[in-house]
């Protein structure tokens, strides 16, 4: 016999028994798609420079990224060596970025975190190299970080944060 008696089913349970297991479902649904989320993770190393700065250099690791220490740092994925940056005189900025528009091809050029960047092919005996030029916010520090492809250049400039330490 199915049927309602005084707001209880016949079995003798509430109504609201229904709701409590609709909402149990949903809650283990935004758990499960929660769970699948995965947390950024970030190495960072700061560099004292021949300029006197302390330069802090971070990257984005999530997706199996990885920064090395030494100089030039590198930024790696697996065991591939995607970018290699060294530092140089905030006032080789400009210089880089007029040799840039001069004899390459300037792909990209803007800010970045704050700082002023360029980034360029240079192509010569049919191989290209990429570079970015990048002007470290309130310091006399640059960045030059290098890569043999444009999509390797991009992926690891744009999982880079430069400041100056303690900024």
């Amino acid at each position: 016999m199915n049927g309602k008696v005084a707001g209880k089913s016949v079995n003798g349970k509430t109504a609201h028994m229904g709701v409590m297991a609709a909402w149990c479902a949903l809650l283990m649904l935004v758990a499960v798609m929660l769970g699948g989320c995965t947390a950024k993770t970030t190495k960072a190393y700061t560099f004292k420079v021949e300029t006197g700065d302390s330069v802090k250099v971070a990257l984005n690791t999530t997706g199996g990224y990885d920064l090395t220490k030494d100089l030039p740092f590198e930024v790696k994925k697996g065991d591939d060596v995607l970018a290699k940056g060294t530092f140089i005189k905030g006032e080789y900025f400009d210089e880089y970025s007029q040799k840039a528009h001069d004899e390459a091809n300037v792909l990209d050029e803007g800010e970045h975190d704050g700082n002023r960047f360029v980034f360029w092919e240079y192509t010569q005996d049919d191989a290209s190299e990429y570079a970015y030029v990048i002007e470290v916010k309130n310091s006399s520090t640059g960045v030059l970080l290098s890569a043999n492809s444009q999509q390797e250049a991009e992926d690891a400039f744009g999982r880079l944060t430069i400041s100056l330490a303690g900024k």
